[in-house]
């Protein structure tokens, strides 16, 4: 309810709050509405791009980090195979104008990786997917959440490609680092623990997956795993 009153509100008070002071709450929105309120993602999308494109430029660090956003809105209303071209694009802009250096670019590398992975092109999504790990702890430090659902996505490729105890082996090295950060991002503990029962359903242990994980009671706390 308050992020839909701080949406109303700024639609309302745009006028006499500034284009720049607007941007920045627009930001501070998409940021919380992200995860769990779609529709104010989506109202926070369509209001910040056009405004990043006028205060700063068409080809601008922050004008690319608004589109971004709309690729991620993209997948969350479609899926991450039709998003691929969407983050593709926003990959490019971003390496043209040197802004790689960032979380935005690391975290458009790591769901590059996992729209590759969705669509079955599972050696381009390793490569992917091993860069966007190595940008992440570039950014954010090697125990860090981004890192651990980075390397989480790479185990859950493991998955795929039926190297069961190479994903166990990642599973059982992030658990730790996922309880540690629990606290501030419940949504990378839960993406460590999903894999695990993962795991072990891979293996065939039915009952050890419902022991560690009942994932399906969660769905809603991972609408993506690409943040």
């Amino acid at each position: 309810r308050v992020i839909i009153e701080a949406c109303d509100r700024l639609d309302r008070d745009a006028a006499s709050l500034g284009p720049r002071q607007t941007l920045r709450t627009w930001d501070a929105i998409a940021k919380v509405a992200a995860d769990y309120y779609p529709v104010e993602y989506r109202r926070s999308v369509a209001a910040g791009l056009p405004l990043a494109e006028k205060l700063h430029g068409p080809d601008s660090r922050e004008a690319w980090s608004w589109r971004f956003r709309a690729a991620y809105q993209f997948e969350v209303a479609t899926d991450p195979v039709q998003a691929l071209p969407k983050y593709q694009e926003v990959e490019a802009g971003l390496v043209r104008i040197g802004a790689t250096d960032d979380a935005v670019y690391a975290t458009t590398m790591h769901n590059i990786g996992s729209s590759l992975k969705a669509a079955g092109r599972l050696d381009e999504s390793e490569a992917w997917l091993n860069r966007a790990i190595e940008a992440r702890v570039r950014v954010h430090g090697p125990t860090s959440a981004e890192v651990i659902r980075a390397k989480a996505s790479l185990a859950n490729l493991r998955l795929q490609q039926r190297r069961i105890e190479e994903a166990s082996a990642i599973a059982e090295a992030l658990r730790p680092l996922a309880a540690a950060v629990e606290e501030t991002s419940r949504k990378t503990w839960i993406a460590v623990e999903a894999l695990r029962s993962r795991v072990a359903t891979a293996r065939g242990d039915r009952k050890a997956s419902e022991a560690i994980w009942r994932s399906e009671e969660h769905t809603s706390e991972l609408q993506s795993p690409c943040n």
